[in-house]
């Protein structure tokens, strides 16, 4: 895929996207490891109906952040790749010259 002329990849926005990206998705492995299983020793005397719609709610809202955590992932790696290719690309152009 060619890019349009006059249109350059920046490493430097990827790279930041990049961190930014594994910043979020340490900050829901947190999340989730707070409220996993270290919180239901807090909540062991807890039951009836509201702790099961707890549990229920805290369920969803896991896998939830666990999905999103997914597509982070995802868009980290589709980061590398096209970093990978505009590097193959850059490198190409100034062999052939075409990058002065």
């Amino acid at each position: 895929m060619s890019q349009p002329k006059g249109v350059a990849y920046d490493f430097q926005v990827a790279h930041d996207l990049v961190r930014i990206c594994s910043q979020l998705n340490e900050k829901i492995h947190q999340l989730n490891t707070l409220r996993g299983p270290g919180s239901k020793q807090l909540l062991e005397s807890w039951t009836g109906a509201r702790r099961r719609k707890f549990d229920t709610d805290l369920g969803t809202e896991t896998a939830a952040l666990n999905s999103l955590a997914n597509q982070i992932r995802t868009l980290i790696g589709l980061v590398h790749e096209a970093n990978e290719a505009a590097t193959v690309e850059a490198k190409r152009l100034l062999i052939s010259g075409s990058g002065r």
